[in-house]
């Protein structure tokens, strides 16, 4: 029995044009068999896509199935296999994996496609600063990632050595205990509130025509309040002396602490300070302290309870507030159905003086605090309020703080505040002003120095508070860019009772997550760089010069700060090269200062997980 050869296939043409990643290659000829042939490109298989007996379509490889190399002539492989015959058919074509980039000075791209991540050219020379970011709302998360580059010559990239401008490990600026236990307990609020399963107060009964306006305590007058902290159903009852009366706050003193009647005046101060300042501050940008009063049939005053309770609870704290005096007594028996911030005596070591510079900032911290819960439980009518996440709510609180310093250094909104007249002053008590924007700066100094294994959500340990300053910055830059009116921003963000985190500052940007992150995480590279200017406004942070703020901070405390800008970043040159990150956290970056001769180019690849991208500016 004689079996026949099948009669050779042959390929006319092979397209001229430069095959790209993922693009479709047609061959013309004759002879082709729908479900014998197979093809690779370059040595590497490629799916055939449609055969007829004179056309074959292949699918060229995608740019993760190619190498990330310099434009090449590839080799085409064409077989058929029929009847136990293979025939092959070689050819050639041109082929560029790479997506080319051209970048003006001043100008951003950013990588997210993957075709793009796994081989970018830069097609010129320069500086650029990369953003290795990860856009996973997870935190804290973490990840490996590789960004390998190739020079044009061919050569396989090898593991250089990658410098590192900033070193990884933390400044010297210890974490701030009262900041991480303050987190823990606003995390615990959270938490005990759902388990309460915490509803708004209905409406109270009318109230009778000519009846009594609810009476005020005077000064002198004894009250008590619960004093709660770990655990809302084992109050501590305080009875207190009511030592200042303001048009909407009740300062009262614990009777049994130290002194307690010799500070009158101090606290007849800050009853003014918070009327007239703190107050509007937290009812104009974020929400109302007392939404649930008219409800809980209060006077409308704000409770500041001064008592030994808060140090021998949390020592060194300067006071907080809890949640539960929110829940109705029918539910919470030892709720005071009031906004209530709970503080700190002054300790024998300090004076007068700094304990007021410690505690003002924290009270208008706190008080933001109370608008947000209040404002959640009147809004969430006969349901359970919807809490903020404990990193956005920070977050905010510290945006009061922000606030409330203006009115001491004259900063304004989108006005690139400098650290002389900001922090600078509150370094050398220029003026008697709280100390409220050096925490921020310390914690986000920490951030910056190893801000590839942090992360803005919230804390990765127990140790960790540098959220409290990227989490504030985070939503400072948001609003600086997308807010048409600050205050506007604040109070939707405050008042937002259907999503939370990350969700929440999308609906006030109108941004996905995976949109802020790369622009937002250029800005913390590129804001008032020397002698730069981006095209994007959104790679800027309007409201301050955070270069000077660091260069002065460095310039002052020079332990506590010792570079002038911290930010952590590697440095490579064209060529190639290998930086490896090995814990890239959840919503935060790693940075890259790339550059190489005008008339070079460089291809770039990136190997990580789907959430991870470039950002990539040139900055010269």
């Amino acid at each position: 029995m004689t079996i026949a050869r099948p009669a050779p296939f042959t390929v006319t043409r092979i397209p001229t044009d430069t095959l790209k990643a993922s693009a479709n290659l047609t061959l013309t000829g004759d002879g082709f068999a729908p479900g014998a042939m197979s093809a690779s490109i370059a040595g590497f298989p490629a799916s055939i896509l449609d055969v007829t007996s004179t056309r074959l379509l292949i699918a060229v490889p995608s740019a993760s199935g190619l190498p990330c190399a310099p434009p090449s002539v590839a080799r085409i492989v064409v077989r058929r296999t029929s009847g136990g015959v293979v025939d092959s058919v070689v050819g050639e074509a041109p082929l560029d994996p790479a997506t080319p980039r051209i970048l003006a000075i001043g100008q951003r791209a950013v990588l997210a496609r993957p075709d793009e991540l796994r081989c970018t050219r830069l097609e010129h020379g320069g500086e650029f600063v990369v953003s290795i970011y990860d856009a996973s709302t997870t935190a804290p998360g973490g990840v490996a990632a590789q960004l390998r580059g190739r020079s044009m010559g061919g050569t396989i990239a090898v593991r250089a050595p990658v410098a590192v401008r900033a070193a990884a490990a933390a400044p010297r600026v210890q974490p701030d205990p009262v900041a991480l236990a303050h987190a823990v307990h606003l995390a615990r609020e959270r938490t005990r509130l759902r388990a309460l399963g915490a509803r708004a107060v209905a409406p109270p009964p009318r109230r009778p025509l000519g009846a009594r306006a609810v009476a005020v305590p005077a000064v002198g007058d004894v009250v008590t309040l619960n004093a709660m902290y770990f655990d809302c159903a084992a109050p501590t009852p305080v009875r207190a002396r009511v030592a200042a009366v303001g048009a909407h706050s009740l300062v009262v003193e614990d009777t049994a602490a130290a002194g307690a009647g010799s500070r009158d005046a101090l606290y007849r101060d800050l009853a003014d300070e918070f009327d007239r300042v703190m107050l509007p501050i937290v009812t104009t940008y974020f929400g109302d302290p007392l939404a649930l009063d008219a409800k809980f049939g209060g006077d409308g005053r704000v409770r500041i309870l001064f008592t030994p309770y808060v140090t021998d609870s949390v020592p060194n704290t300067f006071g907080f507030m809890t949640g539960c005096n929110f829940v109705p007594k029918t539910q919470l028996a030892s709720s005071n159905e009031a906004a209530v911030f709970y503080a700190r005596l002054p300790l024998g070591v300090e004076t007068a003086t700094e304990w007021r510079r410690q505690l003002r900032a924290t009270l208008v911290h706190e008080t933001k605090h109370l608008a947000a819960y209040a404002e959640r439980f009147a809004r969430a009518g006969a349901g359970q309020p919807v809490l903020e996440e404990t990193w956005l709510e920070e977050a905010t609180a510290r945006v009061a703080e922000e606030l409330y310093a203006r009115t001491f250094s004259g900063a304004t909104w989108k006005g690139n505040a400098a650290f002389a007249p900001t922090v600078g002053c509150e370094l050398t008590s220029c003026d008697g002003r709280p100390i409220a924007m050096l925490k921020h700066f310390s914690a986000l100094g920490d951030y910056y120095a190893r801000v590839d294994s942090l992360t803005p959500l919230g804390p990765v340990s127990r140790f960790d508070g540098s959220f409290y300053g990227s989490g504030w910055l985070l939503v400072r830059w948001a609003a600086d860019n997308f807010a048409s009116d600050e205050a506007a921003f604040f109070r939707a963000l405050t008042t937002e009772t259907a999503v939370t985190g990350i969700q929440n500052l999308v609906r006030r940007t109108v941004r996905a997550p995976y949109d802020m992150l790369p622009d937002w995480s250029l800005a913390l590279a590129v804001d008032d760089r020397p002698g730069f200017t981006p095209r994007d406004a959104t790679l800027t942070i309007p409201s301050w010069n955070t270069r000077d703020v660091f260069r002065g901070l460095s310039a002052a405390n020079p332990i506590g700060f010792p570079r002038p800008f911290p930010l952590l970043e590697r440095t490579a040159s064209f060529g190639d090269f290998v930086v490896d990150v090995p814990l890239l956290r959840s919503y935060t970056s790693a940075f890259v200062e790339l550059s190489g001769p005008v008339g070079t180019k460089q291809l770039l690849s990136l190997q990580a997980p789907t959430d991870v991208g470039l950002a990539i500016v040139r900055v010269r």
